[in-house]
C-alpha cells in the first residue's frame, strides 16, 4: 500500500512539473499577444479603439474556449483536451503572422479569437492539476503552479520585444510579423510537455471526477459564489482596459516596443505573483 502511494506521488510530482512547464510557455506566448496585439491592430487600422475590441473578442474567446473545452475534457479526459488547446493556439499564431503580414485586419481579429479560444483551454491547466491533489492541499498546488507560469508571463513579453526590436534592426519590412511568430513557437514547446504527461491528471483525480451534487446554474444561487463571480468580473474589465488601453498609449506616446512588452510583463507579474501567498 505505501508502494502504491509513492508511486501515485511520484507520478502526481511529475505531470504538474509538465503541466507547469507548459504553462510557462503559454503565458509566454499570451505576453506577446497582449503585447503586440493592440500595437498590431492599432498600426492596420490606425485607430486605437480597435485594441479594446481585439482584446475584448479575445477575451470572450477564452471564456468560451474554456466552457467547451471543459465539457470535453470531462469525457475525453485532460490531456486530449490541453493537446487540442495548444494545437489551436499555435495555429491562431500563425494566423495572426500571416495576417499582419498581408495588412488584414480582420484576419487579425478572427485570428485573436482562435488564440482566445486556444489559451482559455490551455489554461485549464490549473484545473488539471488540481484534480490531482486532496481539497486541503489543492489551493495551494494551484497557487504554486501559477507562480511557476508567471516566468512565462514576466518573460514573454521582453521577449517579443526583444525579437522585435532584432528584426527592424535587421532590416525586415515587416517586424511586427516576428512576435506572431513567438506563439505558435511557444505552443509547440508546451505541446511537447503536454504528450509527456502520463497517466491522464483525471486517472490521479483525488475523489473522482464524477458529476458533482450541484451543476454550475445552481451554485449561482449560493451567496459566496455570486460573490466571487462579481470579483471576478470587475477583476476582468480592469485587466481588459489595461491590457487593451496601455501598450497603445505608450506606442503612441512614443515608447519602443521594449518598453511596452516590460510594462505588459510587469503587470503579467502582478496578476499572478503573490498566487502561492494567497
Amino acid at each position: 500500500m505505501a508502494t502504491r502511494m509513492d508511486d501515485r506521488l511520484r507520478l502526481v510530482r511529475r505531470n504538474t512539473g509538465l503541466l507547469a512547464a507548459a504553462q510557462v510557455a503559454l503565458w509566454g506566448a499570451i505576453g506577446a499577444v497582449a503585447a503586440f496585439g493592440p500595437i498590431s491592430i492599432f498600426e492596420l487600422t490606425g485607430r486605437e479603439s480597435m485594441a479594446a475590441v481585439l482584446f475584448g473578442a479575445y477575451s470572450l474567446a477564452v471564456a468560451a474556449g474554456a466552457r467547451i473545452s471543459g465539457r470535453f475534457m470531462d469525457r475525453a479526459g485532460r490531456r486530449p483536451g490541453l493537446t487540442a488547446g495548444y494545437v489551436v493556439l499555435g495555429v491562431g499564431g500563425g494566423s495572426a503572422a500571416v495576417s499582419v503580414a498581408s495588412g488584414s485586419a480582420l484576419g487579425l481579429m478572427v485570428s485573436a479569437v482562435v488564440i482566445g479560444a486556444g489559451a482559455g483551454t490551455a489554461l485549464l491547466g490549473r484545473a488539471a492539476v488540481a484534480d490531482m491533489y486532496p481539497p486541503d492541499r489543492r489551493g495551494r498546488a494551484v497557487g504554486r503552479f501559477l507562480v511557476a507560469g508567471t516566468i512565462g508571463a514576466v518573460g514573454g513579453p521582453p521577449l517579443a520585444g526583444a525579437v522585435h526590436a532584432v528584426a527592424r534592426n535587421g532590416g525586415i519590412g515587416e517586424p511586427l510579423i516576428i512576435p506572431w511568430l513567438l506563439v505558435p513557437a511557444l505552443a509547440a514547446v508546451a505541446l511537447a510537455f503536454v504528450l509527456s504527461v502520463r497517466p491522464d491528471p483525471r486517472d490521479l483525480a483525488v475523489g473522482g471526477t464524477g458529476p458533482g451534487p450541484r451543476r454550475p446554474i445552481e451554485i449561482l444561487g449560493l451567496r459566496p459564489a455570486l460573490a466571487a463571480v462579481a470579483a471576478i468580473a470587475a477583476v476582468q474589465v480592469v485587466m481588459v482596459t489595461f491590457m487593451s488601453v496601455v501598450p497603445v498609449v505608450l506606442h503612441s506616446h512614443g515608447a519602443g516596443e521594449l518598453t511596452v512588452s516590460i510594462v505588459v510583463g510587469l503587470h503579467l507579474a502582478g496578476m499572478f505573483g503573490l498566487s502561492s501567498v494567497v
